[in-house]
């Protein structure tokens, strides 16, 4: 009797013990999630202002380009007109000459300074096979425009180029001539080329450098020709202000040092809350296993043994009391002597066999299973 008023004594003075360190264990994981929580906003607050002090600003900008040409002809018999309009297919040989319309432009948001050049180019090119492998490649310079500086809020560009077209087929008709050529793909190709400048960071502007090109086929025979052009239409921004505070860099450092300390304070938090995964939760879980599988063998007592009385065998687990228990084929009794300590016995003869689930147990256990862990590291 005096035993059983001891074990109980002792279950009540674990529960006493269990009830401090689970607040002991809530304590320090508010701790840490304070932690956590204040360095993670306030590092974010730093991040936010270093990126408001130090926000670039930008304007918009939309480019177009357009390109029209007219095809002047020759005095002749088959047609009343002068010249003949875009996307008009025309026999080569009536051809006088072809005046080309370069026309780009650029507008932004607002008033910017901008310095522009460009240039419009004329290269003969003979190719040949279905490769289009290069035999003749020759440019030379129409317009030649250099650096200009303005400042408003559009670039207008309008450049009116004359090919002598009779010219270049002459130039075609003796190279194809000299060297005895034959199905080969003749063509003059007129390109602009331009590039806007933005001097507050130096960079490029407009995307693409070729703005406007058209491709005239040149031909050795009385053929009807089309011309084919590309323009471009984009979209595109402009920086015109870098806004960059004083010694910013130091707000941004504070504030990656307080987000490093948030992350290993989680990191720590995660890795606490699942090294002191309560005892007292783990000791739960293995009771409800233990009812759950085998609540049939057990058999709960309302009074502690007195263990004295017997020949005390213990039991490393619960599968060994139930090995035991096949053998001998007898109940197995249980006793809560407190809230995380539980005693089962099987009683064979004078012999006691005994396991005990105990919260207490289990963290010790949890605790060297932790410091061999740390021995290894």
């Amino acid at each position: 009797m005096e035993d059983q008023f001891i074990n109980k004594k002792e279950g009540l003075e674990q529960d006493e013990i269990i009830k401090k360190h689970k607040e002991k264990r809530k304590k320090r994981k508010k701790k840490l999630a304070c932690i956590t929580l204040i360095t993670g906003i306030i590092g974010a607050i730093f991040i936010i202002v270093y990126n408001y002090l130090n926000t670039n600003t930008y304007i918009n900008c939309v480019e177009n380009s357009n390109l029209n040409y007219k095809a002047f002809l020759k005095q002749n018999d088959f047609y009343d007109r002068e010249f003949l309009e875009k996307g008009t297919n025309v026999v080569a040989s009536l051809i006088k000459n072809i005046e080309a319309n370069f026309e780009y432009d650029m507008n932004f948001d607002q008033d910017i300074e901008y310095i522009y050049n460009y240039d419009i180019t004329a290269k003969l090119e003979v190719l040949e096979g279905e490769e289009e492998d290069t035999l003749l490649e020759k440019e030379e310079s129409l317009v030649k425009v250099d650096n200009i500086i303005e400042k408003n809020k559009s670039l207008h560009i309008n450049e009116k180029v004359d090919i002598d077209y009779g010219a270049y087929n002459d130039k075609l008709n003796s190279f194809i001539t000299t060297y005895s050529l034959n199905d080969t793909l003749n063509r003059l190709v007129l390109t602009m080329h331009l590039h806007v400048i933005n001097p507050y960071d130096g960079s490029q502007i407009n995307k693409n450098t070729d703005v406007l090109t058209i491709k005239i086929p040149l031909t050795t025979q009385t053929v009807n020709i089309g011309i084919i052009t590309n323009v471009i239409n984009n979209n595109g921004s402009v920086l015109v202000n870098t806004k960059e505070v004083k010694h910013s860099a130091i707000i941004l450092y504070s504030g990656l040092v307080l987000m490093g300390i948030a992350i290993i304070t989680l990191i720590r938090f995660i890795k606490y809350s699942l090294d002191v995964r309560s005892a007292e939760t783990m000791y739960d879980q293995i009771f409800k296993k233990i009812l759950i599988s085998y609540k049939s063998y057990i058999q709960e007592i309302n009074n502690d043994l007195n263990e004295n009385e017997y020949e005390k065998i213990g039991m490393t687990s619960f599968n060994n009391l139930i090995e035991m228990r096949d053998v001998i084929n007898a109940p197995i009794l249980m006793y809560k002597e407190s809230k995380y300590r539980t005693k089962f016995w099987i009683i064979d003869d004078k012999r006691l066999f005994v396991y005990i689930l105990d919260s207490k147990l289990i963290r010790e256990n949890l605790r060297e299973k932790s410091r061999q862990k740390n021995k290894k590291i």
